[in-house]
């Protein structure tokens, strides 16, 4: 496995500024600031046997689909990861950010295996992910090396990101002991791998 690196302390907590940061994003993500909208996952069709495709909330901070653009009005919050990111990356073409907010579902099932985003013959158009935790959680971002075999699981942890190669094949899974599960999800088109 060498598409994926997990950084824990994304946000320095050694940094006042970033830690600062860290506690401004924590409180307005779970602000009623953020309008969150309840989202139907969107799998087409899916063995319902073995995957499950549970609600979420969701707030979009940005979507550029080259026919659209959308920016939060609250999209300066979250202006420290986004700089950050550029340690990592580079410069980097923003194409989407969201917040997901996934509740208890008891299961024990995962999301289908997806890629964020595909071109028109289903294959993985060429971008990077970035997942940022909220919160610490229980739900599972897992890694595959096709639908059969899981390669990887990364737990959730406040604070811990994981940056990979957007033509891996990953899903999520809910919560079952925590309440909630928040995610930033992040996907950009970099000047560099960063592994």
């Amino acid at each position: 496995m060498d598409k994926y690196i997990i950084i824990d302390n994304f946000l320095s907590v050694g940094d006042p500024e970033e830690l600062k940061a860290l506690q401004t994003l924590q409180d307005l993500v779970l602000s009623p600031k953020l309008d969150y909208r309840l989202q139907d996952p969107h799998y087409g069709d899916y063995d319902q046997d073995r995957y499950v495709c549970p609600k979420q909330f969701t707030h979009h901070i940005y979507i550029n689909d080259n026919e659209k653009e959308y920016i939060s009005p609250y999209f300066s919050s979250f202006q420290p990861i986004f700089l950050k990111l550029k340690k990592y990356f580079g410069n980097y073409q923003l194409l989407r950010a969201k917040i997901n907010i996934s509740c208890i579902e008891l299961s024990g099932k995962f999301q289908p295996p997806h890629f964020d985003l595909k071109y028109d013959d289903s294959s993985p158009a060429s971008h990077w992910v970035f997942l940022y935790y909220i919160n610490d959680s229980d739900g599972d971002t897992l890694f595959f090396k096709n639908e059969n075999e899981v390669l990887e699981r990364i737990t959730p942890k406040e604070n811990r990101a994981v940056l990979f190669d957007g033509s891996l094949l990953h899903a999520a899974s809910n919560p079952a002991r925590t309440f909630l599960r928040i995610v930033m999800n992040v996907d950009v088109r970099p000047e560099f791998s960063p592994v």
